[in-house]
């Protein structure tokens, strides 16, 4: 039997395609303020996301013995119930419990595509009794859930043959959260209180919420007949709840305890979490769940891999025509807020990426007036954030109170590593850019000073930057992997860069974001805000930067050199650890790695699969 602590620390993602997902622990105990099993975007893709429903609390009665599923932690300690002690598999976000009275009972949890609706089905081996007491809440998505006076504006059942229902609404501005099924609801009332979540104490955070109990169902389970719950909020626009949606249909049980399995399907399956759209609004790519929203740098590097790799073309040109209406200035958004505020505009290589995108799929020339207008704008100094070509050709940018470069962790205003001026993943983007665009005589101006300038004469490869004043940033970074990636540069260049990344960068997971032998290395990355953002970059192993190494490991050794065992442990990762079936966004600098962040990282997963072919 796999232990309490492992099944608590294996983590479940369903997502609707429009920014809202259901989110647990395979124990079933919320370890994260974000676990839900319903959390929509009010604002599609990606605006005012709120959790309605904390969990449900299922209790099976065979022959007058009850048997409790469910699992909570508690502040105190106590894990109670245990129903995670039944558990005898899961797989593809259905449970199976083997009961000691002998009987099993299965449990399967679906999202409507398009839709803000949960659906939950039961099947059981033997005749029986559910009781389902649903924890609702009414909380934005980062926060935790606490009582408060007048809570709930309305909670009252009503029936409408052959269902059952019972509405809840928790204020007069939220949607009405419907639950149908059948059988009888009974007014519950009462709060569980003291509910604890350890991952979020670990960061730093409030650990503790409260959860609501509206009311009680009663339900009959039979053994030749699955039993249905859908659980929706009421918009006006949406399917009505009554219409049947049919769920995927149950697969046999695996020999595995949990269970992912690494076939097509899935890995299409999974990356297609991170694709959104809004209803008659625009594409994205969210950056990962459960708490980012999407960020346009995050959007363009993970596109290639969840895109195109997936034979998902139409969509990877829809996502970037998409982001034309947003340009500003010469730039595209670094993130869109979740509270509605206005997109950021602060990164100097988001756009760059773009660009890449835009040569990738096939779109230079459909748009090719935004982007000449973007070369225009960035060769005139437009751009803002100190972002101009100089007469070298080379792409300048920021001082030392900017964070402009993916590298952008902040500790009380400051930036953690502030690598402004002229970064070296910079300048092979803005070469790269250069090239899509049709500028040539401007890209070959930039790529021989870039040659000249970032090529190290103690043969580690090339600095990651150049200070105003010319000084060199010798710090070994993985950036020079990115620029030997991307650019067509000497051969003793990329073996130097090669070999310099293989020996202070590498790892199973990734690459570190800094060497060991500085003296800057951080070798975990954990505890609150504040410690974890002085580690972010300086040595915490970031996994979406194998997919630049496998580019410059083939240019080295050849085009079919065999890359798998740099992605081993990450696929291994991917199906046992952490957020089954995806790639968590950051490991820890120093042995034994282990995953921290946010556990489904859509550029994590997109540069593995892209390395993967």
């Amino acid at each position: 039997m796999t232990d309490f602590s492992t099944l608590a620390s294996q983590e479940w993602l369903l997502t609707n395609g429009i920014g809202g997902f259901a989110s647990g622990t395979v124990a079933g105990c919320a370890t994260r303020r974000y676990h839900s099993l319903l959390t929509v975007a009010l604002d599609p893709p990606s605006g005012r996301r709120m959790s309605l429903l904390g969990g449900l609390d299922e209790t099976v009665i065979i022959d007058g013995v009850e048997y409790p599923l469910a699992t909570h932690v508690y502040e105190d300690g106590t894990v109670y119930p245990n129903g995670w002690e039944y558990l005898v598999a899961f797989h593809d976000t259905t449970w199976e419990f083997q009961l000691p009275s002998g009987a099993t009972l299965t449990r399967r949890l679906s999202l409507l595509p398009g839709g803000n609706t949960l659906f939950v089905e039961y099947r059981c081996s033997h005749d029986a009794v559910l009781k389902l007491a649903p924890l609702v809440c009414w909380k934005e998505i980062h926060a935790q859930m606490h009582r408060w006076d007048g809570f709930p504006t309305r909670s009252e059942g009503a029936v409408q043959s052959p269902f059952s229902y019972w509405h809840f609404q928790a204020t007069p501005d939220a949607p009405t959260l419907t639950f149908r099924a059948t059988g009888l609801w009974e007014r519950a009332g009462w709060w569980n209180e003291r509910l604890f979540q350890p991952i979020e104490q670990a960061r730093g955070f409030d650990a503790t919420e409260e959860l609501y109990c509206p009311a009680i169902l009663t339900t009959p389970l039979s053994a030749d007949k699955p039993s249905k719950i859908r659980i929706g909020i009421e918009t006006g626009d949406k399917t009505p709840l009554n219409r049947e949606i049919p769920l995927p249909p149950t697969t046999d049980t695996p020999k595995a305890m949990v269970q992912w399995k690494r076939d097509q399907s899935n890995w299409d399956k999974t990356a297609g979490h991170f694709l959104v759209q809004a209803p008659n609004g625009r594409s994205t790519i969210l950056a990962g769940y459960p708490w980012f929203t999407d960020w346009g740098r995050d959007t363009f590097i993970a596109l290639p891999g969840l895109c195109l790799t997936t034979g998902r073309d139409e969509t990877a040109r829809q996502i970037v025509r998409d982001f034309v209406p947003w340009i500003k200035n010469g730039r595209i958004p670094n993130r869109f807020p979740d509270n509605q505020d206005e997109p950021a505009y602060n990164n100097v290589d988001g756009t760059l990426w773009f660009i890449r995108c835009i040569g990738l799929c096939g779109l230079a020339t459909e748009l090719a007036e935004p982007l000449q207008a973007l070369i225009d704008a960035h060769l005139a100094g437009a751009v803002g954030d100190g972002i101009y070509a100089d007469t070298d050709g080379l792409l300048r940018c920021g001082d030392d109170h900017t964070n402009l470069t993916w590298m952008d962790a902040k500790v009380d205003g400051v930036p953690i590593t502030p690598r402004y001026d002229r970064p070296v993943e910079v300048q092979a983007l803005w070469i790269h850019a250069l090239r899509v665009a049709g500028r040539t005589a401007l890209a070959e101006k930039a790529q021989a000073a870039f040659l000249a300038r970032f090529v190290r004469t103690d043969g580690l490869g090339l600095y990651d930057g150049l200070l105003p004043d010319g000084t060199p940033d010798k710090a070994i970074r993985p950036n020079q992997v990115i620029a030997a990636a991307l650019l067509d540069l000497p051969d003793s260049v990329n073996r130097a860069v090669l070999a310099v990344a293989t020996e202070h960068l590498l790892t199973p997971y990734g690459l570190r974001t800094l060497s060991p032998t500085d003296p800057h290395f951080r070798p975990r990355y954990e505890g609150g805000p504040h410690e974890r953002d002085s580690a972010y970059h300086q040595g915490t192993v970031w996994p979406w930067l194998i997919g630049s190494f496998c580019d410059l490991y083939k240019k080295v050794h050849g085009a079919d050199a065999d890359v798998t065992p740099f992605l081993a442990e990450l696929l291994r990762h991917q199906e046992e650890d952490y957020g089954l079936g995806g790639i968590a966004e950051v490991f820890d600098g120093a042995a034994p790695h282990r995953p921290n962040g946010c556990p489904w990282q859509a550029w994590s997963l997109a540069e593995v699969l892209r390395a993967k072919g």
